[in-house]
């Protein structure tokens, strides 16, 4: 048998090993658990697709361990027997086992089909005009901050200057020193 023939054989048999070592798995178990409520407790799905600041991405049976930490958006679950199932995440982390379980913890989920349009459209504009009345007041408060800096150094600067007047006036006035 060849040099090479001997190595491939022996890099085949310590690959099989590793695989065997890692535990995979043909089926995946999802814990999908937010504040608000548990979606999932371990149970049996197909594939997991979730946002993350790294991308988003589709899990599988036998993924690649992973953590990554979920960005707002939307985690779709297909589940074993076809069904689909949207969820509007506004934060939090998924893990990847090396046993294929797949833990996704939400800081809030909600299932999409539970959402109000009309009512996430006017949550938005409320958010909008308080974070433009708050600009508003950060860029006065920093105009009234600036008038104050000046008004300080001012006074800072004149305060001698005001003391000898003083002094000056007392003196012409004849007024008794305190």
């Amino acid at each position: 048998m060849s040099f090479a023939a001997k190595n491939a054989r022996l890099l085949a048999a310590q690959g099989a090993r590793l695989l065997q070592s890692r535990g995979y798995a043909e089926e995946m178990k999802l814990t999908f658990a937010a504040a608000n409520k548990v979606f999932y407790d371990n149970a049996d799905v197909r594939q997991i697709d979730v946002p993350s600041f790294s991308g988003s991405f589709g899990i599988l049976a036998k993924h690649v361990p992973t953590l990554a930490v979920l960005k707002p958006g939307v985690v779709q679950v297909y589940e074993n027997d076809g069904k689909t199932s949207k969820y509007f995440v506004s934060s939090g982390t998924v893990t990847v086992n090396n046993d294929s379980s797949v833990q996704v913890l939400a800081e809030e989920a909600h299932p999409v089909e539970s959402l109000d349009a009309a009512e996430c459209r006017q949550i938005l504009s409320q958010s909008q005009q308080q974070l433009s009345s708050a600009q508003t007041d950060l860029v006065s408060n920093h105009y009234l901050q600036k008038k104050k800096k000046k008004f300080i150094t001012n006074f800072c600067r004149l305060a001698p200057k005001l003391t000898l007047l003083l002094n000056v006036l007392k003196h012409w006035l004849k007024l008794p020193n305190k």
